[in-house]
């Protein structure tokens, strides 16, 4: 993983000086339009230091670089960043997701024992990657994370819609922690009480429904770009935009979604497992 970490590094930074050299910047122009220094632009090109994430934004805004491009290049510091230098690697595929993600009109996910990073609370993100042994840049993980949810507040709104198995609330990382279990809660009601397009609903283990198929992403748009999917696996995960194969989850995914627990059911939901929570965890009787 480190050496694929490594050769994507690479691929970042020379798409960084690919953009300067098609805008027709010297390293010395483009540090006077972003008010530093050649030297940094230097370092930020050969690896030395990373770039920071307002830094990229202005060196996209001053270099003209159209927006679709743009969000690839964010994804590309993402995938190349802390994680991947610490000998985590995103996949190619996921990677791609997050460079999209941010121009779909509407996002319909599945999770069926991960929550989507998306919907993480930062305790969630931290506790993960330590079970993992890859707790080694706590900031920069929960920078990563604060750049995607912005996408909830694009304009014009974003659409996203994610159906929930119980079971990602019920092992949660590190096991049955009571105050892991009420703070991602709280989150997750708290991102629906902020952002009226943003629906979460519970499939409860009583749910009738024939399986749960593993867990995967439609990203749907706007014009004449093709709607995808994003399938995740146990160590990959793989993009699709044959329309017969996106059409075909997403009529899955609304024969869940009729399984699923009402938006308002999944507040009540969400808040009886706080309580429980809060009162030592006593399982939740199946219903």
């Amino acid at each position: 993983m480190a050496d694929e970490a490594t050769v994507r590094q690479s691929e970042f930074l020379a798409k960084l000086v690919a953009v300067r050299k098609r805008a027709g910047l010297t390293q010395q122009q483009l540090a006077e339009a972003l008010g530093c220094t050649q030297g940094k632009i230097n370092k930020i090109e050969t690896g030395k230091i990373k770039i920071k994430r307002q830094d990229l934004e202005a060196l996209l805004e001053v270099c003209n670089v159209p927006p679709e491009a743009a969000a690839e290049i964010k994804a590309m510091a993402i995938y190349s960043g802390p994680t991947a230098s610490s000998g985590w690697a995103y996949s190619a595929a996921y990677t791609r997701l997050m460079a999209l993600e941010g121009q779909a009109i509407e996002i319909l996910a599945l999770a069926s024992e991960r929550l989507p990073r998306i919907l993480q609370a930062d305790a969630y993100v931290l506790k993960q990657f330590e079970c993992a042994g890859m707790l080694h840049d706590p900031s920069s993980l929960l920078l990563e994370k604060a750049a995607r949810t912005e996408m909830f507040r694009k304009q014009p709104p974003l659409r996203y819609r994610c159906l929930l198995s119980e079971s990602s609330l019920r092992r949660l990382p590190g096991g049955l922690e009571p105050a892991l279990v009420i703070d991602q809660a709280t989150h997750l009601l708290g991102l629906m009480a902020s952002h009226e397009h943003v629906s979460i609903q519970i499939l409860i283990y009583a749910a009738a429904i024939p399986w749960l198929d593993p867990d995967f992403t439609i990203l749907k748009f706007d014009g004449s770009q093709r709607d995808l999917v994003y399938a995740e696996f146990a160590t990959e995960g793989r993009l699709h935009r044959p329309a017969k194969l996106v059409a075909d989850r997403e009529e899955y995914w609304h024969q869940l979604q009729k399984a699923a627990l009402s938006r308002d059911d999944t507040r009540a939901w969400l808040e009886d497992l706080i309580k429980q929570a809060e009162a030592g965890w006593q399982p939740l009787p199946v219903t």
